[in-house]
């Protein structure tokens, strides 16, 4: 819970609460057609202070014990 800082970058699929690391991308996608113009769209545009909240306190504010069904979509990540 608190402050964190949001990364917006170049291309928007790339904006991130962690930092945007372009050499971590070449190196994990570097034999891939036009991997190399991926890092120019990681280039950060701007930050800003945004409110996070774990899961987990927003359940013991509404009182639910527990949950159901959760659908997270981490843009190929997961």
């Amino acid at each position: 819970n608190g402050l964190r800082t949001f990364y917006t970058c170049k291309h928007p699929s790339f904006s991130s609460l962690l930092e945007p690391d372009p050499e971590a991308l070449i190196y994990h996608t570097g034999l891939m057609p036009n991997s190399a113009l991926w890092k120019e769209y990681m280039e950060v545009k701007h930050t800003e202070q945004v409110f996070t909240r774990r899961l987990f306190d927003v359940m013991q504010e509404h009182q639910w014990p527990r949950i159901d069904y959760l659908k997270i979509d981490t843009q190929g990540t997961e």
